[in-house]
C-alpha cells in the first residue's frame, strides 16, 4: 500500500514538472514552433517531398505556430481583468453658503435681452474671491477609469480617510458591488467628513482604499490607494490639485 502510494506521488511530482516545463517561456515562444517545424519536415522528407516544398512547409508551419502562440497570448491578455484600471484622486465638499454676485451691469444686462442672449450665470468662485468660504462636508476618494474592453465588477472593500484632524464615521465595508462599463468611469467614496465649518485654505490628509475589481461577479483582483494627500485650494473654495504621495504608502 504505502509503495502505491509513493508511485502515485512520485507521478504527480512528474506530472507537475512537466507542466512547469511545458508553460516556461523557452518552451511556448521557442521549443514548440521547431518542434513542430521538425515534424512536418520529418515527415515531407520520409514521404519523398521534393526538398523545396520541404522548406516552403517547414517555414510556414514554424510561421504558423508562433503567430498562433502570440495570438493565443494576446487573447488571454486582453481577456484578463488585472491592470485595466486607472484612477485619480478625487476631493468632494460642501461649501456654506456665499453671496451670489450678479453678472453684469444694467447695461449688460440689457443689451443681453434685446439681443435675447441668454444671461450668463457665473459661480461665486469665478466672481468672488474676495468672499471667504467654510467647509460644511468633505469627502475623499477614486475616480476609477475601466481600459478593459469588457465590463468589469467592482467595490470598495475597505477606506480609511481624512483630512487635517478630521475623519468620518466608520460604516460597514464592503460596499456593495458595481458594474463598471468598458472605457466608463465610476467614483468609490470614502463616507462623507463633517469639516464643522473649517475655513477654505490649503488641506493635508491621509487616503488608505482597498479596491477589489474582477469579471462579474469575480472580484478578485486588489487596488490599493494609500499615501498622503495634498489639497491646493484657495480661500473662497476653489481647488487647484489634490496631490497624492505614493511613495508615502
Amino acid at each position: 500500500m504505502f509503495k502505491s502510494l509513493k508511485n502515485a506521488i512520485d507521478w504527480v511530482g512528474r506530472l507537475t514538472t512537466v507542466q512547469v516545463i511545458i508553460h516556461t517561456e523557452f518552451v511556448r515562444t521557442l521549443l514548440l514552433p521547431t518542434v513542430w517545424t521538425m515534424l512536418v519536415a520529418a515527415g515531407g522528407y520520409f514521404g519523398h517531398v521534393p526538398v523545396m516544398w520541404i522548406l516552403m512547409a517547414a517555414a510556414l508551419t514554424f510561421m504558423a505556430v508562433t503567430q498562433a502562440l502570440l495570438r493565443a497570448d494576446e487573447l488571454k491578455e486582453r481577456k484578463n481583468p488585472e491592470h485595466k484600471l486607472s484612477y485619480v484622486v478625487i476631493f468632494q465638499m460642501d461649501l456654506n453658503e456665499a453671496p451670489m454676485p450678479i453678472a453684469g451691469n444694467r447695461q449688460q444686462r440689457r443689451g443681453q435681452i434685446a439681443r435675447r442672449e441668454p444671461r450668463l450665470i457665473l459661480s461665486p468662485i469665478q466672481l468672488n474671491p474676495q468672499v471667504h468660504r467654510n467647509i460644511e462636508k468633505a469627502q475623499l476618494g477614486i475616480e476609477v477609469t475601466n481600459n478593459a474592453n469588457f465590463p468589469m465588477s467592482i467595490l470598495l472593500y475597505s477606506a480609511d480617510t481624512e483630512i487635517g484632524e478630521f475623519s468620518p464615521p466608520r460604516s460597514d465595508f464592503p460596499k456593495k458591488a458595481a458594474v463598471i462599463q468598458a472605457k466608463d468611469k465610476i467614483r468609490l467614496m470614502d463616507d462623507a467628513i463633517e469639516m464643522d465649518d473649517f475655513p477654505c485654505q490649503k488641506l493635508s490628509g491621509e487616503m488608505d482604499l482597498i479596491v477589489r475589481y474582477g469579471l462579474l461577479g469575480k472580484e478578485h483582483y486588489e487596488l490599493r490607494v494609500k499615501g498622503p494627500v495634498l489639497i491646493n485650494m484657495e480661500h473662497y473654495g476653489f481647488v487647484s490639485s489634490i496631490m497624492l504621495d505614493r511613495s508615502g504608502g
